[in-house]
């Protein structure tokens, strides 16, 4: 687990704090196993008509995250990042501030995008 779900780089610390139970359950959900296996949600994530962002680490569960942008056929607008020296516990990686910065800078620019589009679809027809 510690080899996906932790950067090797990270801290003892930050190993630790992860695993001191706060982000564990006892009660693991029968499809938990299953959503580790590749595109095992795309035909929802295949209904998603909202903006993405696909953050990854460079050391993640996904084996092929590009491949991940497929699934997301009907979304208007997709990003996609692999962080440098990051896992999948991107929280505790020690280039975090890089994912933070990502969905920093995507929020504003989708909402731009969405204000354009409802500008578009409120104006009068051409004549």
């Amino acid at each position: 687990m510690v080899a996906t779900a932790h950067w090797s780089g990270e801290s003892g610390e930050s190993v630790a704090a992860a695993a001191d139970g706060a982000w564990q359950t006892k009660n693991i959900p029968l499809s938990t196993t299953q959503l580790i296996e590749p595109f095992a949600v795309a035909k929802e994530a295949s209904a998603v008509r909202v903006p993405v962002l696909l953050l990854y680490g460079e050391q993640d569960v996904t084996v092929e995250p590009l491949r991940d942008v497929a699934i997301f056929r009907s979304a208007p607008d997709i990003a996609t990042a692999i962080i440098p020296r990051m896992a999948h516990m991107h929280n505790f990686a020690p280039t975090r501030a890089l994912a933070w910065a990502r969905l920093q800078a995507f929020i504003p620019r989708v909402a731009a995008v969405g204000d354009h589009a409802a500008a578009a679809e409120a104006a009068p027809p051409a004549s």
